[in-house]
């Protein structure tokens, strides 16, 4: 298991694992796990965070907070 740091410019937000990491699905308007190649956001607790290294973002249903996030 791999883990991420997630921060913003002011601090860490909070640490996440290759299993927070999370893609939208068209069919059933809903957020599936899966790998980091396919990932759109990381879930930490309710919030999602996105990384610009991810992959495009495909609706615009998720609200999620920009931040940083590195494999440590």
């Amino acid at each position: 298991m791999n883990y991420y740091k997630i921060t913003n410019d002011k601090a860490v937000l909070g640490i996440g694992t290759s299993s927070d990491f999370r893609k939208y699905q068209h069919k059933h308007k809903i957020l599936l796990v899966c790998n980091e190649q396919s990932a759109q956001y990381i879930q930490y607790k309710d919030i999602l965070y996105r990384d610009s290294w991810m992959f495009p973002i495909s609706t615009d249903r998720i609200q999620y907070e920009d931040a940083n996030i590195i494999s440590i």
